[in-house]
């Protein structure tokens, strides 16, 4: 399930695996100080970040005071083109705000990751995300996490609809899990 992950700075958003672990963009948790995750019926608990990696902008913290909740399933499949997906995240001063799109493209985009270099594996969506809903899930029609979303177009010329995610596939390869 989507949760709200507030911090000293701002917010962001994530996603728990069970067991108290949950999942977000690495740039949410680096540097943070206090964290604290919100789940969607208000429960709230400190976490402390296990790790993170800045090379894919994923990151996994822990919530003791969040053990006993369940998680989304995660698929490690890869995703298609035309694949339609749902983004649950807080953007802005909204909570757990759903959008909706397309998987539209994959390869290389040449983004950077806030100054720590360019990411080594994005998936271009056809949906817009604004700020707050960085590590935000991105589900399939099955509800499986496909992704974590880690960036939205923007530009001085204003907000694309496109956004990116670090797709389910590389996210099951750090965590040591197979399709």
């Amino acid at each position: 399930t989507a949760v709200r992950i507030d911090l000293t700075t701002g917010h962001g958003s994530g996603v728990g695996l069970g067991g108290g672990v949950f999942l977000t963009a690495a740039h949410v948790t680096e540097n943070a100080g206090t964290i604290t995750v919100k789940t969607q019926d208000g429960k709230t608990g400190a976490a402390e970040v296990l790790w993170l990696n800045h090379a894919y902008d994923v990151s996994l913290v822990y919530v003791q005071e969040l053990k006993d909740r369940a998680g989304s399933p995660m698929s490690c499949a890869a995703t298609e083109v035309g694949q339609e997906i749902t983004i649950v995240g807080n953007p802005l001063n909204t909570e757990f705000a759903q959008s909706w799109g397309r998987v539209s493209s994959f390869g290389k985009t040449g983004l950077e990751n806030l100054d720590k270099g360019l990411w080594r594996e994005l998936v271009t969506l056809d949906a817009t995300a604004a700020p707050g809903v960085s590590g935000g899930p991105i589900y399939n029609q099955a509800g499986e996490i496909v992704g974590i979303l880690v960036s939205g177009a923007v530009s001085d010329r204003g907000t694309f609809g496109y956004s990116y995610m670090v797709p389910s596939t590389v996210i099951c390869r750090l965590l040591g899990r197979s399709a």
